[in-house]
């Protein structure tokens, strides 16, 4: 697989470089074949080691080359349509300036997380309370968009929801997080402010909490709920199903064990990372599923990818006595750069059955 992969990349980075050469010999430039070959290997390789934004560049500059590509053949019998496409097409300059402007536009979009607002109605009541309010955050990934810096807005953006509920679905962290602003976003979730609490579940790229960070998190009144259910006030379960990590996914604990034991007139609100199991977690009893984990495949156009791999990929899911909601996450993973969805943090008004 890995050899297929990369002689796919191979083949796409020699179209792109044949591409950016017919646009440069179409202002008569035409550097020496063997320099321009070695300088586009490197940037690339650059690009990937450094995780940088401008793989936007040549992503959207090989889709807008082979969107042209079939205009001319579509247009190859019609001299006048095709006149006035080479004059826009401008010998492939026009989507290499187009690819950079996509580029600019997706580092942008990393930066600037947006709320999105969902309403949920259960079957079941809600011990009194005429709505609960959750404030969801997943996927903040610290360290790639999101820095010590950004923690103030952060906790600004979640408090200024009035939350009921703070839940904090997985990857907040990452494996290349300095250890500092990692001690430092412990502490400042101290900062975050409602009614029943925050609760934390781990992610792929977070599957473990030390003995030093739950601390932390204990010093900042987060509850971490890898593996619990709780029974909040009375009124509800808030229970949180543990990731497993890159390699643990098939030998975590099962939504049955889980939810093992609870009493099934009362809602179960259920925070697990990745969405794909839904339809285990809905069979277990969970009335509502918060996920992260898929960040609505970031990088359009592959959300169909990650609607096969995942179920859901992005926004919301019902069926009868259960809804799932997957947010788009608050940061990026790997390239800081996003064309599908918005980043952004969640509110949840959930209502109790009339």
């Amino acid at each position: 697989m890995l050899i297929i992969a990369l002689a796919i990349v191979a083949a796409l980075g020699w179209y792109f470089g044949l591409r950016i050469l017919t646009a440069l010999a179409f202002f008569g430039l035409r550097p020496p074949k063997l320099i321009f070959w070695l300088l586009l290997a490197g940037a690339m390789v650059a690009i990937m080691l450094t995780r940088s934004a401008l793989i936007c560049v040549p992503l959207y500059g090989i889709l807008m080359f082979a969107l042209g590509d079939l205009a001319g053949l579509f247009l190859k019998n019609a001299p006048a349509a095709q006149a006035v496409f080479s004059k826009l097409w401008q010998g492939g300059l026009t989507p290499l300036v187009l690819a950079l402007f996509i580029t600019i536009f997706a580092v942008w979009n990393a930066h600037n997380p947006i709320l999105r607002s969902y309403s949920v109605a259960l079957d079941k009541d809600l011990g009194g309370l005429e709505a609960l309010r959750i404030v969801m955050v997943a996927d903040v990934h610290l360290g790639t968009t999101v820095h010590e810096k950004d923690l103030p807005r952060l906790i600004a953006d979640i408090n200024g929801q009035n939350p009921d509920v703070i839940a904090l679905c997985g990857d907040i962290f990452e494996e290349g997080t300095p250890q500092a602003l990692r001690e430092a976003a412990l502490a400042a979730f101290g900062g975050l402010a409602s009614t029943y609490g925050t609760y934390y579940i781990t992610g792929n790229h977070d599957s473990h909490v030390s003995a030093a960070e739950a601390a932390l998190f204990a010093a900042s009144s987060v509850t971490v709920l890898d593996g619990q259910c709780l029974l909040i006030d009375g009124r509800f379960y808030l229970a949180g199903r543990p990731d497993g990590g890159h390699s643990g996914w098939d030998a975590r604990m099962s939504a049955a064990d889980l939810l093992a034991g609870i009493d099934a007139t009362k809602p179960v609100i259920l925070l697990d990372h990745r969405p794909g199991a839904f339809k285990e977690n809905a069979a277990a009893g969970a009335d509502l599923q918060l996920s992260g984990h898929t960040h609505a495949t970031q990088l359009w156009p592959f959300s169909p990818l990650g609607k096969m791999a995942n179920g859901i990929n992005y926004g919301r899911f019902e069926q009868p006595g259960f809804s799932a909601i997957v947010t788009s996450g608050y940061g990026v993973w790997g390239f800081a750069a996003r064309t599908s969805q918005r980043c952004e943090y969640v509110r949840v008004d959930v209502t109790p059955a009339r």
